[in-house]
């Protein structure tokens, strides 16, 4: 059963004048040959009223049409234009709104943060194996049964920027085809791929199928504190995201990651805590006001000092601030 295509009203009024002006086009082209042939002298008088009654209104029934139709298609890409920008901002405000309830991750160690869906399984961190040049990777996932697109979620993998990773192209999402010519086009990938900067450097990369030195790929990446964070979409089928629908979610879910200051404790040392020292600021210092360093009679050469009071035949307590 063939279903009509419906059309709108405002599309209707298009036609009408559309088929309005092409009549009275027709019209002005058979009546100005008519008021332009020959005509002799006994017949000029009956004719010229006639022409100067009908020139104005054929003037203005052919420019009329035209200039309402320029007017009210003007009118209509504004309207189009206005929803667009609103739909927009109103999609965007229920987005943000919506993220605020998600769960909050926050990696110190890394220096990166965000919010995931509540319903959304436990990160995972997963450590380089055998040739594999990343520092560290994020498993982010969505439950089983949660089935809604080929999207099941996003890796985070993070890379040290150092003398074998120096930027985005030594990293292992993006990868050279296998081809025997060299080609001038992959040396400036950056630059073909839209590039912006916050308050670190952002980049969408996006390759076709169609490139001639890179394989297809989709994802975005970040740069700070001497690391690269690539975000990969991980879909059921292992294949790149191509719908625009599994694009846009990627697009929400990554879209509220925010680097920060990376903040490592230091580790605790292996030695003794002193037990004869003073702490003093949170620190552990020497008791003794005016501490004469000797040789010890009763220990062994190079035993740990304990009282943060070091000796010529100590070993410095890491516990202790000299």
């Amino acid at each position: 059963m063939s279903r009509k295509k419906k059309i709108a009203p405002a599309v209707k009024n298009n036609y009408a004048l559309f088929i309005t002006l092409f009549i009275t086009f027709l019209f002005a082209i058979k009546f100005s040959n008519y008021l332009g042939s020959d005509f002799n002298f006994k017949t000029s008088n009956k004719i010229q009223p006639i022409k100067l009654a009908f020139e104005k209104p054929i003037f203005y029934s052919i420019n009329f049409p035209v200039f309402y139709l320029d007017q009210n298609y003007d009118k209509q890409i504004e309207l189009e234009k206005e929803l667009r920008l609103k739909t927009k901002e109103k999609t965007s405000k229920y987005n943000q709104k919506k993220r605020q309830e998600w769960t909050f991750y926050n990696n110190k160690w890394f220096g990166f943060s965000l919010r995931y869906p509540n319903h959304w399984l436990k990160p995972q961190k997963k450590a380089p194996t055998q040739g594999q040049s990343f520092e560290a990777l994020y498993q982010f996932r969505k439950p089983i049964n949660d089935n809604n697109s080929r999207l099941i979620g996003y890796d985070i993998l993070i890379y040290r920027q150092n003398s074998k990773i120096s930027d985005l192209m030594d990293t292992q999402e993006i990868q050279k085809k296998n081809f025997e010519s060299k080609i001038k086009i992959c040396e400036d990938f950056l630059s073909l791929n839209d590039s912006w900067s916050t308050t670190y450097p952002r980049f969408l990369i996006e390759v076709e199928q169609e490139d001639p030195c890179y394989e297809k790929t989709h994802f975005v990446s970040y740069q700070k504190n001497k690391h690269i964070y690539n975000i990969i979409p991980v879909t059921a089928d292992n294949e790149v995201l191509t719908k625009e629908t599994e694009i846009n979610e990627y697009a929400l879910l990554t879209s509220n990651i925010n680097l920060t200051q990376i903040i490592r404790p230091k580790p605790k040392p292996k030695a003794p805590i002193p037990h004869g020292a003073k702490k003093v600021n949170g620190k552990y210092v020497c008791a003794k006001k005016n501490d004469k360093p000797s040789v010890s009679s009763q220990n062994k050469k190079g035993h740990m000092d304990m009282q943060c009071c070091l000796d010529p035949d100590e070993t410095p307590n890491p516990w202790c601030t000299y």
